[in-house]
């Protein structure tokens, strides 16, 4: 590289310049514009998500040109979301060096296990994450609902609305020992702002199921035992407001992936989730 290209804390920049360069970077993906990641990093960093201290992106001459976003977990726990460059300055060794800067800034300040996710078709992001001592852990799917698509005929349970804590409190205590979803609890914890939640009731004050939404996003959906009625119930419910919705990210050697599928949920992509750790010293 001719110009020398610095890494530096997000917060050094206009969020409005790193907003450009990470719609530039995943142009590819048909994802959103600058305007609306400028809106997505404002609501990051305002509701707390967004780990500004560690956050980090590359500067060439007063050009942004690619970011590594982070959030911060309890108990030593991370989580590196959405990495990218712009097109013109790939294969250059920059991501490697965001995200080291990013993974070190986490390490230093505490934190010993790191998540991301990796398109399952992006070997060389793979390949990049390895090489920093990452390694894959398993395999995820994206699900698209739509109204049309659900397919459950027989009756199914009545759903009513639910407080946020309560319905996290209830998602807790209904998933298995390995969670059903990718999205760790302290980052599905973090949307109480514009999120909303419905369950299927037991009686006496449980809950067969729940659904943690926000926006077009299912941030977990749960029934456990995994029953197909409370599913599509709950989903019935979500699309009656918002006709198509998301589940991002779910394993899917998961019951609960199988049974989605079964009553209408169809795989939009996959992808894979890798982690690392910090060695014991």
């Amino acid at each position: 590289m001719s110009t020398k290209v610095d890494i530096r804390p997000i917060e050094s920049v206009l969020l409005a310049d790193v907003a450009v360069a990470l719609s530039e970077a995943f142009r590819e993906d048909g994802d959103n514009p600058a305007g609306e990641w400028e809106a997505l990093l404002d609501r990051e960093v305002s509701d707390g998500r967004l780990d500004t201290d560690t956050s980090v992106v590359a500067v060439m001459g007063e050009r942004v040109i690619g970011a590594c976003l982070v959030n911060r977990g309890p108990e030593g726990r991370g989580r590196i979301g959405p990495t990218g460059i712009v097109s013109d300055m790939r294969r250059q060794g920059v991501a490697s060096l965001l995200v080291e800067r990013a993974r070190d800034g986490l390490m230093s300040s505490g934190v010993r296990h790191l998540t991301l996710e990796v398109g399952a078709d992006n070997t060389g992001a793979q390949r990049l994450y390895e090489s920093l001592g990452f390694q894959s852990v398993r395999p995820l799917v994206n699900l698209v609902i739509r109204r049309s698509s659900l397919g459950w005929k027989d009756p199914m349970p009545s759903v009513e609305p639910l407080g946020w804590e309560q319905a996290l409190e209830a998602s807790r205590l209904l998933h298995p020992t390995a969670p059903a979803f990718q999205r760790h609890s302290f980052y599905v914890a973090s949307f109480h702002q514009g999120a909303i939640a419905c369950g299927v009731s037991e009686g006496g004050g449980g809950w067969r199921g729940v659904a943690l939404v926000r926006g077009r996003a299912v941030l977990d959906v749960v029934a456990n035992p995994p029953d197909p009625s409370v599913l599509a119930a709950l989903l019935w419910n979500i699309t009656e407001r918002l006709w198509t919705a998301r589940i991002i990210h779910e394993p899917a050697n998961e019951e609960v992936a199988k049974l989605l599928e079964s009553i209408g949920c169809e795989v939009e992509s996959s992808a894979l989730e890798m982690a690392w750790q910090r060695t014991a010293e």
